[in-house]
């Protein structure tokens, strides 16, 4: 599908998974559906401007013909419970930033359960994988990249987001949650959440497997699964 006008970025605040590294944390910035290429993702925190700890990944072309791109940010795990961190992303054809800002979060509490008012229909989750193409890897000298599982149009909020390569479960500290957030223009009060994962660039030419496992109750004991590889993107 191909479009000619501007469009500016939806932005999403990515948060490290509970069982991460106690030394670290790893957040993220996801910015979705914009055109044309490049924007420019910057990071700031409550005590000041951020230069080191950032690494920022080439654009990923979306099934819908717009692009996507993230940003991670690598930081003591005594900063990330302390303060908030900011993420501004500019697009120089819309030239209106867009900024996200996440706050440190404890892993202990129970997530709460939230039902909307009115007749929701419980739905099942649509999934779909974004990785670099082989031309945008060619480009980039970075020895990272990322893939983006976008979950959306599901019903109630809860939703349960793994990782597998090579059919064996990834490790928590490279994966990238966002909140689950009501998708915008869907009219149904359904929700769309984002999973990054960082990878090497060498393990990902090597046709190496990545699957996104979700879970949600309208699938049961049912996980749904979506596989990608450099062979089949």
């Amino acid at each position: 599908m191909g479009h000619t006008q501007s469009s500016a970025p939806s932005v999403f605040p990515l948060k490290p998974c509970c069982s991460s590294s106690n030394e670290i944390a790893t957040i993220g910035c996801f910015a979705s559906g914009f055109l044309p290429q490049p924007v420019n993702i910057q990071w700031k925190s409550s005590s000041g401007s951020i230069t080191s700890g950032i690494k920022n990944f080439p654009a990923v072309a979306q099934q819908s013909g717009y692009f996507a791109s993230s940003s991670q940010l690598t930081i003591p795990i005594s900063r990330w419970n302390s303060e908030s961190f900011t993420c501004t992303v500019t697009h120089g054809s819309t030239s209106t930033p867009v900024t996200s800002e996440l706050k440190g979060t404890s892993c202990n509490r129970t997530p709460k359960t939230s039902i909307m008012p009115g007749n929701n229909t419980n739905t099942k989750p649509s999934i779909f994988l974004y990785s670099p193409r082989t031309k945008e890897l060619e480009k980039d000298a970075s020895s990272l990249i990322s893939i983006i599982c976008l979950v959306k149009g599901f019903y109630p909020k809860n939703v349960n987001v793994t990782w597998q390569q090579n059919g064996s479960p990834m490790n928590a500290s490279q994966v990238l949650n966002s909140e689950p957030q009501l998708n915008n223009g869907s009219g149904d009060n359904t929700y769309a959440m984002f999973s990054m994962i960082t990878i090497s660039k060498d393990k990902w030419k090597k046709k190496t497997w990545y699957t996104c496992n979700v879970r949600h109750m309208t699938n049961g004991n049912e996980t749904l699964i979506k596989e990608i590889s450099v062979g089949n993107c």
